[in-house]
């Protein structure tokens, strides 16, 4: 028998009598996903789970490119069932991408991409992954989020937190179908806690008494009144009525498509509850704070109370929001929220920076003989990754897989010595609830109410800012941050009563002791600024300064005319062009011939002009006033400062200058030009030259006392607050100088909006990182500098006169 048998290598066999067939090499992701699902499906790989197809909500707008989006499980889901689970029931989401040469977000390989196509293809893909993250968040009260990302035949697992990302590197799921295997099946072992759901938090399902509780309440009651200002009401004196307002934001939160949550806030010693919907208001942006607010029903008083849940920064130094307003209510401070608990929620911190941390550890000083992986990018610090390069939150720590414990915990080798140059932030999970569930500031019926609400907003900071026990200043004000609060106003003889619209000054996390701001290190310098657009110039321009009255003045002012030019009739015919030339318009320090309207406005001209034509910028109100003022004394107020400046800069050392060496004469013969032999003309021209340049001196911009003494009306609240109130005393101010509402301009491409509506939109990121200051004025282009302008007299003194060719 053996004589009829030969050997032959296996690879001569397959290639002999098992030829391959041809198929294609770059498969669309429709056809990717389904094999892979189908693969998967009804397989012990993933035990008590299933990868499914599933229909995305309507929050989301991030799709596959077949309009599906797929995801890990709990429980069975055949993809022949009729029966597909619901989006906010995923456990770990499936990104499926068509393979494309360069489009992998966290490769650092270079790649030819001449026209930028591949690059905007890498970001989209990043924005998708990003922004379904940033959903489930939001939808599920997570701490943390695994997704996989499929490209082609690679894969990558990757760890989402408000910090960062902690990436694999990407691996052949063909060749290495074992590693893909092994890590759904420890997935699907995990537990919710070690997915990254928040254990506060527990899902209230249809039928469940709370859940038939937020029905009942989000039902209008007939004693709720009208919050429109100025109205009279009579109602018994022991009720306490609901606004209209308030419950109907707290029905629109009630939608079929978004889960309900039953929170634990931390309480003292205890804990309260209180039963939530869908967000009023989303951040912008996964990366940071992340701070979603809520109309909450409070489950020990049944009454609506407002509810931030925020990611803060993890710094030992820093107070709390609700520390700080505990500080300010038990003060009597006017105007603020009024605190009823707070605290960090179970020690949820971010760990993407402590990886961060310990990966730049392990690359600037390798252990010897360690084991060499066998993916070398594995090794590779977060700043290795592409992104991470060009948005200093999105860097990716690669991992190895057994380097963290199951439960997404800190292991004891990852708290690594922190470097000041680490660009990631840590973060923890903090929740506040207050009593006042407030409006937007861009509610505002007109001008004269929109410059009240401004009005008590200053009058707050100063309280706070003069307080001899407090003594704060905010730090980040902006339009996001002054709101409107109505409130029930007790008439003549108690029997009447009037709702009066109030300004109220929030987000108190940014604000520092003003004694204290200068010992501000750069580490809180980085991360705690305020917002861009509303940011004074002077913040914008010499980031290493520390905020003042002056600066936060100026803030207020910003506030003010970017709801002036977007809500009123004015002489602007182009309200988003103005407002995006004024408050985006600015590239930062040490970026020479970028400035907006604001920089010029504030520093150069003290006067609001239109674009085209340019003409001055009226709202035909006392508002003119009010702006014309404060630009008078901001102007003034950056001569003194600019000036002062200058003359505080260090010349620049000259560097000692050497004996030239002795040289040898040179074989070659230097030509020489004979001397010009000047006529009678020319050394008369040429003595008058000499003359003007012997008598012209610098022009002088040493700051006038007036301009002095307008400044200094900007160094506290006194001038500011009187000219407010003044002017709002002014019986001219019209009723009707309110726009229709203007349709907002389209988003930016990733832009997560916030319910409420955005209060600046198209803008960059909110919270604006510093930089080191610059050598010199960078704000303005050079043409407009106080420096190089000069008076025509002044011109034609400093300049020689040349001869006529004529």
């Amino acid at each position: 028998m053996m004589n009829h048998a030969v050997h032959v290598d296996i690879d001569e066999f397959r290639h002999a009598f098992l030829p391959t067939f041809s198929r294609p090499t770059r498969l669309k992701t429709t056809e990717i996903s389904p094999l892979f699902v189908q693969s998967l499906a009804g397989t012990s790989h993933t035990p008590g789970s299933s990868i499914s197809f599933f229909q995305p909500g309507s929050s989301s707008s991030a799709k596959n490119e077949d309009g599906l989006k797929a995801a890990l499980f709990r429980g069975n889901y055949t993809t022949r069932s009729r029966r597909q689970p619901w989006w906010a029931d995923q456990r770990i989401p499936i990104e499926f991408k068509t393979p494309s040469p360069g489009i992998d977000p966290f490769d650092a390989t270079p790649c030819y991409d001449e026209y930028g196509s591949t690059e905007r293809r890498r970001r989209q893909i990043f924005d998708d992954i990003a922004e379904t993250v940033h959903l489930l968040f939001a939808a599920q009260y997570r701490a943390f989020v695994f997704t996989l990302l499929i490209i082609g035949r690679q894969f990558r697992l990757i760890r989402w937190d408000h910090g960062g990302v902690i990436v694999t590197p990407s691996i052949d799921y063909y060749q290495e179908f074992g590693v893909l295997c092994d890590l759904l099946w420890r997935l699907s072992h995990l537990d919710d806690v070690a997915l990254g759901f928040d254990p506060s938090a527990t899902r209230i399902l249809p039928g469940k008494v709370d859940y038939l509780k937020m029905d009942m309440y989000s039902v209008p009651d007939p004693g709720d009144i009208d919050h429109k200002g100025g109205s009279l009401l009579d109602f018994g004196s022991g009720s306490t009525p609901v606004f209209e307002y308030v419950r109907s934001l707290f029905k629109a939160s009630l939608t079929d498509d978004w889960p309900r949550y039953k929170l634990e806030v931390p309480d003292g010693k205890g804990v309260r509850h209180v039963l939530i919907g869908k967000p009023s208001f989303v951040s912008q942006g996964f990366f940071g704070r992340g701070t979603r607010g809520y109309v909450a029903l409070d489950c020990a008083t049944n009454r609506f109370v407002w509810l931030k849940d925020t990611w803060r920064a993890s710094l030992l130094f820093t107070d709390t929001e609700g520390d700080i307003l505990h500080q300010l209510n038990e003060a009597g401070i006017d105007n603020v929220p009024t605190l009823i608990c707070h605290g960090d929620i179970l020690n949820q911190v971010t760990t993407t920076a402590d990886w961060w941390e310990r990966q730049r550890s392990r690359s600037s000083s390798p252990a010897v003989g360690s084991p060499t992986s066998s993916h070398p990018s594995s090794r590779g610090p977060a700043s290795s990754a592409p992104l991470a390069n060009r948005k200093r939150k999105r860097a990716a720590v690669h991992m190895n897989g057994d380097e963290t414990t199951a439960a997404g915990k800190r292991s004891s080798t990852a708290h690594a010595p922190a470097h000041t140059n680490c660009p990631l932030q840590r973060h923890m999970h903090y929740r506040v609830a207050f009593e006042e569930v407030c409006l937007p500031l861009k509610r505002f019926v007109n001008g004269h109410q929109l410059g009240s609400v401004v009005l008590d907003g200053i009058r707050t900071h100063y309280q706070v800012a003069t307080h001899p026990k407090i003594g704060r200043l905010h730090r980040d004000i902006s339009s996001g941050n002054l709101l409107i609060l109505p409130k029930i106003k007790r008439g003549p003889q108690g029997k009447a009563h009037w709702i009066a619209w109030p300004g109220v000054l929030s987000d108190w996390e940014m604000s520092k002791p003003i004694e204290g701001l200068h010992e501000i290190s750069k580490a809180a310098q980085a991360s705690r600024t305020g917002t861009y657009q509303f940011m004074s110039v002077n913040l914008l321009l010499r980031p290493s300064q520390y905020s003042s009255v002056p600066e936060e003045l100026e803030s207020f002012f910003h506030v003010l005319l970017y709801h002036a030019v977007r809500h009123l009739r004015s002489s602007c015919d182009d309200p988003w062009s103005w407002i995006d030339q004024y408050f985006n318009n600015y590239s930062g320090p040490n970026r020479m011939y970028t400035c907006g309207k604001k920089s010029i406005a504030i520093e150069v001209t003290g006067e609001l002009e239109t674009l085209h034509p340019e003409m001055p910028l009226l709202f035909d109100s006392p508002l003119d006033i009010i702006f014309t003022e404060m630009l008078t004394r901001f102007k003034a107020r950056y001569e003194v400062l600019n000036y002062d400046f200058s003359k505080a800069a260090l010349p620049p050392v000259s560097p000692a200058i050497s004996e030239p060496p002795e040289s040898l004469p040179s074989p070659y013969p230097i030509y020489m030009r004979p001397p010009r032999v000047l006529d009678e003309e020319d050394a008369r021209i040429q003595a008058e030259i000499a003359a003007e340049l012997a008598n012209w001196t610098p022009p002088d911009n040493t700051p006038s006392a007036e301009e002095r003494r307008l400044a200094s009306e900007l160094a506290d609240h006194v001038f500011v607050l009187g000219l407010f109130e003044r002017v709002l005393r002014d019986a001219d101010w019209p009723e009707d100088d309110r726009l229709p509402s203007l349709e907002s301009p389209p988003a930016a491409p990733g832009a997560n909006a916030p319910a409420l509506g955005g209060d600046v939109p198209c803008m960059p990121p909110r919270k604006r990182q510093r930089t080191s200051p610059p050598a010199r004025n960078a704000t303005l282009p050079t043409r407009l500098h106080a420096s190089t302008r000069r008076t025509r007299s002044q011109a034609r003194a400093a300049l020689p006169r040349t001869r006529s060719k004529s």
